[in-house]
């Protein structure tokens, strides 16, 4: 499934600074907001992503989830103010909710998938259990399946073949895959352990 829309990357995904100033550490989760914060591996580790963190990328969601107002501290108050004023509440997405700020359908998947891409589609495990914006699609393995025998089989140059086949091309040469398109791949599964996986991760 798609990843998180938040309306208002700005303003909802914020570098650990703005979380500090704006004491909004109760309220903000680990995010991660597009692929090349990702290093050219399978996966995405605690490790990666305190190194973004530490660099002070936006990589905190802003989740004020549906408090009232009335009922968060007086710094997030003074946040979500700061967002009207920016008038980030008349967005068509963020005025379409109760409360404005209130993101719907925020879960971390064990798999992401990026939608867009350049060399080939980034398919990882999310180790950090981090969340992930609408530039990549949440993927959880149906019964009898595993992230790990998922991630290792995708990358073959059958399925690969299909994703130049079955996407679209932008300008630069950048490949996207929609979430019918990713799902239609022929994916030879295979099943492997969690030690075989690190094997294949390291080469």
């Amino acid at each position: 499934s798609p990843g998180i829309v938040t309306g208002a990357n700005n303003f909802f995904i914020v570098n650990k600074d703005t979380v500090a100033k704006n004491e909004l550490e109760d309220y903000s989760k680990p995010i991660l907001q597009k692929s090349s914060f990702v290093e050219n591996d399978i996966l995405f580790t605690s490790l990666q992503l305190k190194k973004l963190q530490n660099r002070n990328e936006p990589s905190f969601l802003v989740d004020l989830g549906s408090t009232p107002y009335k009922d968060l501290p007086l710094a997030v108050q003074a946040y979500i103010k700061f967002g009207k004023r920016n008038n980030i509440h008349t967005g068509y997405k963020c005025k379409n909710r109760k409360p404005w700020y209130n993101i719907p359908v925020v879960w971390a998947p064990v798999g992401v998938v990026f939608k867009r891409s350049h060399l080939y589609p980034k398919l990882i495990r999310n180790d950090a259990n981090a969340l992930v914006t609408d530039t990549a699609y949440r993927i959880i393995p149906s019964d009898g399946y595993s992230i790990e025998g998922i991630i290792y089989s995708f990358y073959n140059s059958l399925t690969l073949v299909f994703c130049e086949l079955n996407g679209r091309y932008y300008g630069g040469g950048v490949l996207e895959l929609t979430p019918s398109e990713f799902k239609g791949l022929p994916l030879p599964y295979k099943h492997i352990t969690k030690e075989d996986f690190f094997q294949f991760g390291s080469k």
